[in-house]
């Protein structure tokens, strides 16, 4: 069971880690919502690629 378990995981951290350096350009979400938090942004938007700068 773990290795299912383990390899989906992983497969959907891979999804997301691409997802987010094609619409963010960076891949660790976590600096991503430090940063919008900093900005002033809730965590709701922290996370919408329409309040990048730029756009």
């Amino acid at each position: 069971m773990y290795p299912i378990v383990f390899g989906v995981e992983n497969a959907l951290r891979s999804v997301m880690a691409d997802y987010l350096e094609e619409t963010f350009g960076r891949m660790d979400w976590r600096t991503l919502i430090r940063d919008a938090r900093a900005n002033g942004l809730d965590y709701c938007r922290s996370l919408n690629a329409s309040d990048r700068k730029g756009n």
